[in-house]
Formats: C-alpha cells, structure tokens, sequence
C-alpha cells in the first residue's frame, strides 16, 4: 500500500471521529428524552370558542368545557365532554351572548360535584347561570345581577373581561367576588360582592382601570381576607378621574372592598402587570412583575405588613414563574434573549443559565410535576413552539409550530386510558391535543456515535474510490481534448457546446470562436457539412464519418469528420462527441508535389525541342536576310514566330522558377534592406512612368526576420507588379509594414505587409477566383502569380487576403510569423473577411 494512501485513510478516520462526536453531540441535544405528539388538531370554524378542562366529578381525570358564541346564527351554547369514557355529557343553551373568560367553579349545591359559574350579558344587564353538570340541570338560569351603565361610550355592550371566584368572608356564606371590564363601551368597570344565597350585589367598588386581576388571602395573618388587586393600562380614559387606566394600579381592599391602603401608581400607559401568590410561608407573599413600562421591567414584593419593595430588572426581561415544589419558593424570570434567572424568594439572584438560540421570550405556563417523578417541570412557548423544561433548565420536549403564533388556555391531565400526560392549547387556528411521550431514541447516544463513525468512514471511502475513478476518466478526456491534434467538441442532445478545444477555430478560420454553453448551429452553421454529420448521428444512434472540404480566398480546408454518441442507461444519449481531423496541409502537399514534378518533367520535355525550334528559325530569319530580302514579308512572319517561342521559353522558365516552393531556408534578414533590395527593381517604373511606390514601416516592427529570402522576394514582386498592372502604369502604390493581430501564439510579434493600389479594382464576380492557378485576366498572364503568392504565405505559416472595390483599388495584406523555421505547420491566426 502507498504511503499516501496510508496518510488518506488516516485522515478520514479522524474527519469520521469528528462527525461522529458531532452528531452525539447534536443527537444530545435534538434527541430529547420525550416528545410532544400531536394525536388531535381542531381548527377553528366561523364560531367564537373557548375550551376550558376541570375535574367536575373530582375522580383525578379533567373533562372538557367548550364554549361556543355563533352570533350569525345567534346560538349560544356549552357542551360538555368525559373524553375518556362517555363523550358527549350535554349541551346547554343561552339566550344571550356569553362570556368568553375563565368560568368558576364550585360545589353550589353541595351534592360533592363542581358546579359551573357562567357570565352572559346583552346590553341591558349581566347574567349569571349555575349548572350541574352531572345531573344536567340548571340550578340557576340567567338571573340578571348588574345592569349596564348608561354612561357607556357605545350602544353595544361589550364585556372584555370577568375574574371571579366564590369566596365566605367570615362566615358569611358563599359570594361571588367577580372584576368586570367593559372593552370599547368603557362602563361599568368594577369589582362586586354577589350573595349567592340573596341574589343581589352587596358590595360594589367602582373604577376606571384595565383588566383587573386579583387574590384573596390573608395576607397580615389577622384572620380577614384582603383582596390584592391589579390592574394594567390601557390609557382609555384621561388621566384626571379616578383610577384611570391611564397608569397600572396595586389596590388593598378589605372583604367590604374599602381600601385598606392608598392606591399605588406602579406604571404608566400600555404597561402590563403578572401577579403571583405564594401559599406557604416565607419574607413575601405577593409578586407583581411590571412590564411594557417606558422605565426598567421591575419585579414587586409585598409582605404581610403591605410594605412595598420593588427591583429594576434589565431591559430584556420578559415573563416569570415561581416553582412552590422546594422548601423556599425559586422565581425563573425570562428574557427576550435566550437565558433565564433564578432567584430566591428574597430576590437574590442565584444563577443565570444561557439557553438555546431558540428559547428566548419564553412564556412560562405552568410549573408542575407532569413526568409522575418527584420533581416539577416548566411548560413553557414562545412564538416558534411549545417547550418542556426540567426545572434546571433543561429541554425534556419540544413540539414546533407550524407558523408563528401564541396560545392560550393552556392545561395538562390525565386520562384513564391514556398512560402518557396530555397537554391541551389554543391558538389563532384552532385547538391541539399533545401526547407527552418516551422517546426511544434517548440513552442511544453510543449507537448513533458507532453508526456516525462507520457510516462517514465508508462514505469517504466509496466517494474518494469514485473520485480516483472519475478523475481517471476526466483527466484522461481532458488530455485528449486539449492535446488532440484536430478539433475537439462536446455537445449534448440539444446541440449546446459543453466543451470544446482551439483547434477548431483555427481549422475553420472563424471570426466568433466557439465557446461553451453555444448551439453548436449557431458557432459554425455556415458549414452546413458539420450539421448534418450531426443529425445523421442523432438518427442512426451511431458512429458517423465523412470528409469534409470547403475553400475560401485564404484558405482551404480538406478533413475528415467523426461523430460519436455517447449512450447511457435504456439508450439515453448524453452527449456527442464530434471530432474534425484537418488533412488539409498533406493533401495539398502531395498534390504540389505530384504538381511540381509533372511540371518540371513537362518543362524538361518542352524546353529541348523548343530551345531546337527557336534555333531554326533563327538561321532561317539571317539566312532570307542575306539570299532573298525581296522576301522581307516572309522575314517579319518569321520575326512574329520566333517572338512566341520567346514568350514560351519564359512560361517554362516561370514553371521552373516556382517548382521548388515547398523548400523553405529560412535565414535571418535585415527586415528594412530587404525590402529596399526586393523594390530595387521597380525603381524604373518611378524614373520612366508615373509610378509612385511608397514604403511606410511602422514604429515597432522587428528590426529582423527570419524567413526564406527567396521566396519572399518572390511575393514582394509578384503584389507590386499585379499593382503596377492594376494602375496602368500610372499612379502610386503602398508598401507598408505593420505589427499583425492576428499572428498568435507566437513569441514575436508577426509583421503584416500591405500592398495597396488606386487602380481599377477587381470586379466581385472574379474575387473568389483569382488565387486559383492558371487564372488571369490578362492577354499574357500565365495565371500562376497570386497562386504561387498563395502558396509562399502558407508555407511561412501565415495568411493572405484582399479587400478591393472597382475603382477604389485593392489592397492585399499578408500576415506573417516574424520567424519561420523549417517547417510546414500552420502558425494559429485569426481570420477576417473581406
């Protein structure tokens, strides 16, 4: 085994230990030792609903109150459900709406059952029904016991909240003590003394606070009750009458409701106040915490002697409880942020605990000993779920709302034939049912550390297995396509490049280089050969070959093209690959050089008869001159001969000239003399004629080539003197030298020459011709010269083109590598037409 491979397994059993630690350390914190299951959801339909439980027939399991406003159809009901063994008790009707806030309950008829307190109102007065339940009975029908106010702001009376309770103040028998709010009409806002047993009201404490809250106890220890009462803003009345709801107030009454102490302003407008009351002994026996206040949440304390003592909290404190299962009362006190204090019941702050991103702006519902162990847990939620917590602050069970919102009327029970607790709540939607649940994946930490470790081994091992294996493949394509000698692409079913190499640029010369995510119609659907090799394929689902050829003005392109599928599972195609090899420069070489060796063969045959022949005549001409010069018309007809076999001689000395341009001897030249030496000869044309030939070199030009000095000149010669035809041997012409952009791929710069002309032009129907051998417009032209021309560029790896327009001139430019070696290859250039 290679030691990198050692190295490679090493490190995956370590990165497989990491993930294993980190899974048992998310699986600690995420498998929860219970779960919340939801086993019943009941949305809301049109109707106004509250569901409330309470153990009427006091057997230790809850039975079901639901409350049902449907003023559209004017119904108004209860019913009433034993969930785990008869179902529905009963319903009754009402004939006025009822009130929507937590029912009383208590054993008015003394038979051992809770009885059912029940507020409704119109808006003439307030009702109060008493139910037995179990024997399904009113004991007590709407009885009309406080009229609405007619100082009320709205016809429509509206109750927004009643807190009621029976209590016996010293003996007195049982009364219902009840707080009544009124909500957009304002009045009546009250706390009444009811006599159950009279039916009419005895005391009555009127006000103009917010929703009031309170306890009864005997908070001194001097054997009367004393009503705590609370309240908070919400600033409906001005600021001026009596307990105004623009402040929140802490009130102390005795059981007639006189004031024991002054009202106390705790808060301003909007602020909210949470009473707790401690049955056990201890420093405090009250707590009011302030919140929503423009100053610091504040936590109260008062004692048995009504002293008053208050703590400013940080800004982030949010709701609390107290836990009465210890010897000394504790108070959890939430925050907006995630953490939640601990103090004692003197207010010492005991501990801070740092809680999960999540739980923070907890509302704590209840503290009680739901599990069946001997200590309490803490129901909590916030906007995202419902928590259950140990009461050190550890998360037992989550159950996560499906969107953000509250709820309310949260309970916890048990039912006979449900082993598990049970946790009910209402939110904006509708009413949830919660199974509290073992989970049986808690304790399997260990497991899922094993499982983790192997399961990350195997999967780094068959995924770097599978990488070798894939890389393999991709380093090996890649090689091959940008290393191929010919065009490379890769195309999938729709025709979209998605790779391809340079070499198909320059084997089809074009302007817009083929790049990857382009229709291959659109990259090269001039050459109409490429497409339909392509479809052909797509067709026959096979290996496709054919030649392919095509011809420009400077270029030929003489190849072969292969396409080959690439066929997945059931056939599915998906790829292409075409392949273009280029067998262009081979072709035309074997063709030159088959060329160029019948031509010298035909040269050699011609030139000894004919060289023969030219002597004949010449003796002939001399031989009539000096016997028979009355014969002088004979002479100029011979003359006349002798001429055209003169023109022949110099057609075979041309053919012979050009038979050798495939060799290339590159040397290195003086690119300025060069030139002066190559234009040496047309200098008659400036002295006898109205030729102009100008040379323009431009700033940064190499100052040396490397090129076959022969064969150069030669081209110099052959664009000059087609010029000096195309003006008429009157007018000028430009030779400049310029730096190429279009000479790639080289080290130095490429040169481009330029030979422009005024003349006459070359008429658009010849243009495509005149690179072809043996073409000329010309009585005396052999129709080799641009061939040739051609033919010497290529060799130097370069490219040669024209732009022309009748009577505007030509120019020809030729774009060269500034060093050529001995080699035919084609130096890499971009093209462009005219």
């Amino acid at each position: 085994m290679q030691k990198p491979l050692h190295k490679i397994l090493l490190i995956f059993g370590f990165a497989s230990l990491s993930v294993a630690i980190i899974t048992s350390f998310l699986a600690s914190r995420y498998i929860l030792p219970y779960s919340l299951k939801e086993f019943r959801y009941n949305p809301f339909d049109r109707t106004i609903t509250r569901i409330f439980y309470h153990d009427f027939d006091r057997d230790g399991f809850k039975e079901r109150l639901v409350m049902v406003n449907d003023p559209l159809q004017g119904f108004y009901y209860l019913k009433f459900y034993q969930d785990y063994q008869r179902g529905l008790i009963d319903q009754f009707n009402f004939n006025h709406r009822i009130v929507l806030s937590k029912p009383v309950f208590y054993d008015y008829n003394q038979d051992g059952f809770d009885d059912l307190f029940i507020f409704s109102n119109d808006n003439k007065a307030l009702y109060l029904t008493i139910i037995d339940v179990f024997n399904v009975e009113y004991l007590l029908f709407e009885q009309p016991i406080l009229p609405s106010s007619p100082q009320r702001s709205r016809e429509n009376w509206d109750i927004q909240l009643i807190t009621a309770r029976v209590v016996n103040f010293n003996g007195r028998g049982a009364q219902l003590l009840f707080s009544l709010n009124s909500g957009y009409s304002k009045l009546p806002r009250c706390l009444c003394l009811y006599d159950l047993q009279n039916k009419k009201i005895v005391r009555r404490f009127e006000h103009h606070m917010g929703p009031v809250s309170f306890k009864v106890t005997d908070l001194n220890q001097d054997g009367h009750k004393e009503i705590i009462l609370t309240s908070a803003a919400t600033n409906n009345f001005p600021t001026t009458v009596f307990l105004s709801d623009a402040f929140s107030w802490l009130l102390i009454l005795d059981e007639q409701l006189n004031l024991l102490e002054p009202p106390k302003k705790i808060g301003d407008k909007f602020c909210n106040v949470e009473m707790e009351y401690l049955e056990m002994p201890g420093p405090n026996r009250i707590y009011l915490l302030l919140s929503n206040s423009k100053d610091l949440p504040t936590l109260f304390t008062i004692d048995s002697s009504f002293q008053i003592k208050k703590k400013p909290l940080s800004k982030t404190a949010f709701n609390y409880g107290i836990n009465t299962y210890g010897k000394r009362p504790l108070i959890y006190l939430t925050h907006y942020v995630p953490k939640v204090q601990i103090f004692n019941d003197s207010l010492k702050l005991l501990t801070e605990k740092e809680l999960s991103a999540d739980h923070k702006a907890l509302v704590i519902h209840k503290i009680e000993n739901i599990l069946g162990d001997t200590k309490p847990e803490i129901i909590c939620n916030n906007s995202k779920g419902l928590y259950l917590f140990s009461q050190d602050w550890q998360l037992l069970a989550r159950y996560n709302f499906k969107r953000i919102q509250g709820i309310s009327d949260l309970t916890f029970y048990r039912e006979p034939i449900n082993s598990y607790p049970v946790l009910k709540f209402t939110t904006s939607e509708g009413h949830i049912s919660l199974q509290v649940q073992t989970n049986r994946w808690a304790g399997k930490i260990p497991f899922v550390f094993s499982l983790s470790f192997l399961l990350s081994f195997m999967i780094l091992l068959s995924g770097f297995l599978i990488f070798v294996k894939i890389n393999r493949y991709i380093l090996s394509f890649l090689y091959f396509l940008k290393g191929s000698e010919n065009a490379i692409i890769l195309i999938d079913f729709k025709g979209r490049i998605l790779s391809v190499n340079k070499r198909i640029n320059q084997f089809f010369d074009l302007k817009n280089p083929l790049k990857e995510g382009v229709f291959i119609e659109q990259g090269v659907g001039a050459h109409h050969a490429v497409i339909k090799v392509i479809q052909k394929c797509k067709q026959q689902q096979t290996k496709v070959t054919e030649s392919i050829s095509f011809e420009k003005p400077s270029m030929n392109f003489i190849g072969e093209i292969s396409v080959t599928p690439f066929i997945g599972f059931l056939g599915y195609i998906y790829a292409f690959l075409v392949e273009i090899k280029d067998s262009t420069r081979q072709v035309l070489l074997e063709r030159q050089q088959n060329w160029q060796r019948n031509v010298r063969k035909m040269v050699h045959d011609i030139k000894t008869p004919l060289a023969g022949v030219q002597l004949k005549l010449q003796m002939l001409y001399i031989q009539i001159q000096e016997q028979a010069p009355q014969l002088s018309g004979l002479s100029r007809e011979l003359e006349t001969a002798h001429n055209e076999l003169k023109r022949i001689s110099a057609i075979t000395k041309s053919f012979l000239k050009f038979s050798d341009l495939e060799q290339i001897s590159s040397v290195d030249i003086p690119l300025k003399p060069f030139l002066e030496r190559a234009l040496k000869p047309f200098q008659v044309y400036s002295t006898n004629s109205a030729v102009d030939i100008i040379t323009d070199i431009e700033d940064g030009v190499p100052e040396i080539v490397r090129w076959d000095e022969r064969q150069m000149e030669i081209l110099i010669h052959i664009l000059v003197e087609n010029a000096i035809d195309a003006i008429q041997e009157k007018g000028k012409i430009f030779v400049r030298l310029r730096i190429s952009d279009k000479i790639k791929n080289v080290k130095e710069p490429g040169i481009q020459i330029r030979v422009e002309d005024n003349g006459r032009g070359i008429p658009p129907e010849i243009q495509q011709k005149i690179f072809e051998p043996h073409f000329s417009t010309k009585k005396e032209g052999t129709g080799l010269g641009l061939a040739f021309a051609k033919q010497i560029v290529q060799q130097h790896g370069g490219q040669i083109d024209f732009y022309s327009h009748v009577e505007n001139g030509t120019v020809f430019v030729v774009d060269l590598p500034s060093k050529v070696e001995r080699s035919l290859e084609k130096t890499h250039v971009s093209h462009s037409g005219h």
